[in-house]
């Protein structure tokens, strides 16, 4: 008996390793989709221009845009330059950014993380906060680096969830308590 699991695309970073430049994803957000998806992620390398956008999605049942140690850059959404020692992953932006547009134009689904709801954003045209706990009225994000992994990534705020939608429809309920871990945030 052969049992179909969903094919979820998870895009890769691109890092230095040494000598030689690799495509890493996070073992949390392959873990997430294993666990929390009940799929099998793919791994989608960030290679520009070279992405075959329409295989790609003729393959997956989803897409996870992740977090990323790295930044969009700020041209891509008309900001400021960022400050010096701002990681940025060129390769990764000219990657997502197409296939974001793609696929919600093709009706793939897909869940922004991070920076990767930062490029869904300007994917269509938003704007970025390059440091949301400078321009006040935001609840702090940036995770302590001092505490464990448990209270970094653990439960942190409230947020709301719109009754119709497909986040109340898998939950069945209007709030949850959810953590955020990011510097950046929409601006526009």
């Amino acid at each position: 008996m052969s049992v179909e699991l969903p094919l979820i695309g998870v895009i890769a970073c691109n890092q230095q390793l040494g000598s030689h430049p690799f495509n890493i994803v996070g073992e949390k957000y392959l873990l997430g989709v294993v666990n929390g998806a009940k799929g099998w992620p793919l791994v989608i390398p960030s290679l520009g221009a070279e992405q075959p956008i329409e295989a790609i999605l003729a393959s997956l049942d989803g897409i996870l845009f992740t977090g990323s140690p790295s930044n969009v850059e700020p041209h891509l959404y008309a900001g400021d330059p960022s400050e010096v020692g701002t990681h940025h992953d060129p390769k990764r932006d000219a990657t997502t950014l197409p296939l974001i547009r793609a696929a919600i134009a093709a009706g793939v689904p897909v869940l922004g993380i991070c920076r990767g709801f930062q490029e869904m954003n300007v994917a269509f045209g938003g704007s970025l906060h390059q440091k949301l706990h400078e321009v006040g009225g935001f609840i702090e994000h940036r995770e302590d680096k001092e505490a464990s992994l448990e209270v970094q990534y653990g439960p942190s705020h409230s947020i709301t969830v719109e009754p119709g939608g497909v986040i109340y429809e898998a939950w069945g309920r209007n709030s949850a308590e959810v953590n955020s871990v990011h510097t950046q945030g929409v601006e526009r």
